[in-house]
């Protein structure tokens, strides 16, 4: 019997594709619009601040897409607010438009980052 290399799930639908930003006001991490017909799909988004209740945004141009909230750590004065979402149904976005994922905040330091693939 051989032995057979599996491919990564998503190299079967398209081009791979992330972008990631840090801010101190906020962080916006976006995916340019990819061409005449071609469509972004997100499979995952993540972000973090130095503080808790804040929100992580998806953008598909001005669309709001997605969001939802930060937790707040157990102890803002020494911790991040990680966070991670993967979609298990990937975020269709509409053909040639920007995509962002935004990690708003008043914070010293946000983390904002964006992968999926473009059909």
């Amino acid at each position: 019997h051989k032995n057979k290399t599996m491919a990564h799930p998503s190299q079967n639908y398209g081009d791979l594709i992330s972008a990631t930003a840090t801010g101190t006001a906020n962080a916006v991490a976006s995916i340019a619009a990819q061409g005449t017909g071609r469509v972004v799909f997100v499979t995952d988004i993540s972000g973090s601040a130095d503080g808790g209740g804040i929100l992580i945004q998806l953008k598909d141009g001005n669309t709001v897409k997605w969001n939802d909230q930060l937790m707040v750590p157990f102890s803002v004065a020494t911790a991040t607010a990680p966070y991670h979402h993967h979609f298990n149904s990937p975020i269709k976005t509409t053909a040639n438009t920007a995509v962002t994922v935004k990690v708003g905040t008043a914070a010293l330091l946000s983390y904002a980052n964006i992968s999926g693939y473009v059909v």
